[in-house]
Order: structure tokens, then sequence, then C-alpha cells
């Protein structure tokens, strides 16, 4: 308090003492925190801060506390000229829980460099696509699937880390934020707009990059604390609404909207991720190359109408050719009208998800005796799960004592493994029949 002209009583002592929040390591709790309380409790009559967090230790790669006698320390500066501030400010807080020491290594902040650049490629994808169709930023309804999607996991995102700053736990608000930057908006939104800004629909564009822009934006904020020199510089190269500011700094920080929550329109777009997913990681398994184009059949089981808006998503992200939706008669056939003969029938290898089943056309694509190791591997784990679920309902202690709602969900859970079952072995057959 000498600093701001104690014993006088000046304006300055007046605004910053008291003052509200002091954050400090652990190991100085008696040597320090104690003193200034009782100290200030002397000399002005109160204590100089209403609270106190307590960080831990950053410690180096073997777990010993950095100290000038090991010779264990690292330079910030050097760290900084090599990956920038913003990244070793990310790198010593994402993921640390609060209170608990980290074990530093320059790894850390390598990782963290490399999600400073995939925000930058973000922006400059988003600066790239503004400049080639000239588009109104203006929110249109109505919202496309994948829009309501990650208009729900941003608010979701912003709600748990709003809850997590309050409670000055920085470290897992910085999981939330990179987590949903980098596996939501990076590596799957920014993906599924691509069928719409490559189209011919001026408005599809112009509306896609409109929540495309609302949401990078809300993403800079959220990380401009933790990040602020790559925020604002981003910031000022984005398009501006009337009334936002000049610079993020000055930006409110983003706030929960409720109205841009659309839970079961994200759950559903969910299970075509899932769908998405198992494609891709059978085209793995298959090594079939990002080059070739397969054709893709798609047996429905639920959610029609969505699946079908969503095909342009689906076709774009497996990376497949032709793409159609059919009928089960279309694989195994009920020599009804129609159904194509068992020889004419395409061989194919199977995704099967919640939403509907995947059938990659493997002609001159698939290792026919690898490809019936995978089926036959499923196949085994699918017979794995049935026991499982059959042993429980055998079992008369799990169904007098468990709630009638678990009980019907084993139920379910065993006629859905039995199905699966079924269609992987069909698939097995006709591949080695093929």
């Amino acid at each position: 308090v000498s600093t701001l002209g104690y014993p006088d009583k000046t304006p300055e002592l007046k605004y910053f003492y008291p003052t509200d929040l002091l954050v400090t390591a652990y190991d100085i709790i008696f040597f320090w925190v104690a003193r200034m309380i009782f100290s200030g409790l002397y000399n002005m009559g109160e204590i100089p801060f209403k609270r106190v967090v307590f960080t831990g230790l950053v410690r180096d790669a073997q777990g010993r506390k950095m100290s000038k006698s090991l010779g264990n320390g690292i330079d910030p500066l050097e760290l900084i000229d090599k990956y920038g501030a913003d990244s070793l400010r990310f790198s010593l807080l994402n993921g640390t829980a609060a209170g608990g020491d980290m074990r530093y290594g320059p790894e850390r902040t390598e990782s963290a460099r490399n999600f400073m650049n995939k925000i930058w490629n973000a922006a400059r994808f988003f600066n790239a696509q503004c400049t080639m169709h000239n588009a109104q930023f203006t929110c249109r309804l109505p919202l496309s699937p994948a829009d309501k999607w990650i208009l729900t996991k941003l608010n979701l995102t912003v709600k748990r880390a709003e809850k997590l700053m309050d409670n000055f736990d920085a470290g897992l608000a910085c999981a939330v934020i990179y987590d949903f930057i980098w596996g939501e908006l990076c590596d799957w939104y920014i993906e599924l707009t691509k069928p719409a800004l490559y189209s011919e629909n001026a408005d599809e564009k112009s509306g896609t990059l409109s929540v495309l822009l609302h949401v990078l934006k809300t993403a800079l904020k959220l990380l401009h604390p933790i990040a602020p020199f790559i925020t604002e510089e981003i910031w000022r190269g984005l398009p501006k609404a009337a009334g936002e500011p000049d610079s993020i700094m000055v930006a409110p920080y983003p706030t929960y909207d409720k109205s841009l929550v659309f839970r079961k329109d994200a759950e559903a777009f969910d299970k075509v991720r899932e769908l998405i997913r198992g494609v891709r990681a059978l085209r793995a398994d298959l090594n079939v190359p990002q080059g070739k184009r397969p054709r893709l059949f798609i047996f429905i089981k639920e959610e029609e109408k969505l699946l079908r808006r969503c095909l342009p998503y689906i076709k774009t992200l497996t990376f497949s050719g032709d793409t159609e939706f059919v009928e089960r008669d279309f694989f195994f056939g009920n020599a009804g009208q129609g159904s194509p003969s068992k020889e004419s029938r395409p061989r194919t290898s199977v995704c099967v998800s919640e939403l509907a089943d995947a059938y990659i056309y493997t002609d001159e694509l698939v290792d026919i005796e690898k490809e019936t190791a995978r089926l036959s591997k499923e196949i085994e784990n699918a017979e794995q799960e049935i026991r499982r679920s059959e042993g429980k309902l055998a079992n008369e202690g799990f169904l007098s004592k468990a709630p009638k709602a678990m009980v019907e969900s084993e139920r379910e859970k065993l006629e859905r493994h039995r199905v699966r079952m079924a269609e992987l072995r069909q698939s097995r057959e006709r591949l080695t029949k093929s």
C-alpha cells in the first residue's frame, strides 16, 4: 500500500485497496499470503483481498521443481521467440486441474502452436470464401442440419466455459474451448460447409458463411483471455456488423443463447456423424486410397428425412462417388419384383450404424481375404455383446433390482446386437460367394 500513498488516504489507495482477487502458488501460503492478510488488517483495518486462487507449480519433465540450483529452468523468452506468446500461455493452462502441478516439456508448447495454426487456417478459409462469394452476412432461416448442430455445440461450450471461468478453473475451460474449436469447428463444421459453399445457390452460400462467421467470432471471444494476440489479429481482419468494436479486447464475452440450442436436432445429427465416421473407418480398414470414389449404398433405418437432407455431407465427407438410398431387398432380396438376382447384386462391405447401414461397392477395391477376416472379427464382437446382454437378462437379481427403464434398455441393446450380427453374417456370406 505504500506505493499507493500510505499512510495518506490518497484516491489511488481508496480505489485499489482492498482488491478482489489474489492468484498465487500454494507454496507461499504462509510465507506471503498469510502475512499480507495480517499486515493489511494491522495497517488498514481490513483484509487486502476477498478471494485467493492457488495455482499449482510448473515442474520439469521429471516432476522436479524448477530452480536455479538444479539448472532445470526454462527461459520463457526463448519459447516465445520459437512458438509465440499465445502458444506458451495456452500450453501452461490447457488441461491443468485447478491447484494441480504440471510437468512441462517443449512438446506442450509445440502442440499449442499447432492449435494456433489451426485457428489461423480456419480464419483464412473463411476470408477466402468471403472474397470468393461476396456474401452478405445476415442470418437466415431455415438453418441446415449442420448449422443447428454447430450452433448447439457452440452454446453448450459457451455455457460450460463460462461456468468453469467463474469457478477459476481456467485449465478445464481451455480444454473445453480447445475441443470445440479443433474437433467440432475445424474438423467437422468447416468440412460440412463445403457442399454449400461450392454449390451454385447464392442464398445457401451466404447463409452458411453467416453462420460460420458467427461461430468463428464467438470462438475467438472465448479464447481471447488465454490467447489475446492471435485472436486480436484475426478479429481485425473479419467483417464487422454495425456496432461491433474494431478490437476484440472491448467486445463482450459470449453468453449462452438458449434460442440457438437445438438439442434434438443436434443429437440426431450426431448419429449422422457416427455414420460418416463409420464409413471413413471402413475405407481405412479396406485401404481404399483417398483418390478413389467408390459407390455408396445406404439402407435407412430411421430419420429418413434427415438422412436425405444430409446426403451432400455424407458424400463429401466419406469421399464417395455415386451415393444412393436403397431398400434392403437390393442386397438380400426376397425374389420380389425389382429385386436384383443373387448374381447381379453388387459386392459390398458394410458399415452398421444406428441410423443406417452403409455399403461400399468393393469390386476392384477389396482384398477379399482381409475383408472376410474383418467381418469375422466384427461378428465375434457382436456375439460377445449378445452373450453379455443375455447373461444380464437371465439374471433374476438384475431383473428384480434394476430400474424398469434399465432392463428395457438392455433388451433393446440385445435386439440391436442380434440385428447387427445377422447383417454382418449376410455381408460375409455375400462377399465370400461373390
